[in-house]
């Protein structure tokens, strides 16, 4: 009795076509650089900056925070209005 064929390719055989999208853009190793590469100027600046958007972030969740409180009043005000809204609509029709 004679074996069988593999129907198909192997999967494990196969060979990845080159990208050719590295030819543009290096491959992500090479784009990484150690603190000490940069300039000690720009590295300043760097951090700077960072501490700066950090700052701004925080600002930003305390504002966040606080619409978050008013909207809830508001949310509340809102409810009772509607009760009083509803109460006055039920007299005005009942007459």
């Amino acid at each position: 009795m004679t074996k069988r064929r593999t129907i198909g390719d192997n999967p494990l055989d196969f060979v990845a076509p080159e990208n050719h999208l590295e030819n543009i853009v290096s491959p992500l190793p090479a784009l990484r650089t150690k603190r000490s590469d940069l300039p000690e100027e720009a590295a300043q600046a760097f951090l700077q900056r960072l501490e700066e958007l950090e700052a701004a972030v925080r600002q930003l969740r305390v504002a966040l925070g606080e619409v978050r409180m008013e909207l809830g009043e508001l949310k509340g005000q809102m409810f009772r209005n509607s009760y009083f809204l509803a109460q006055l609509k039920e007299k005005l029709t009942a007459k």
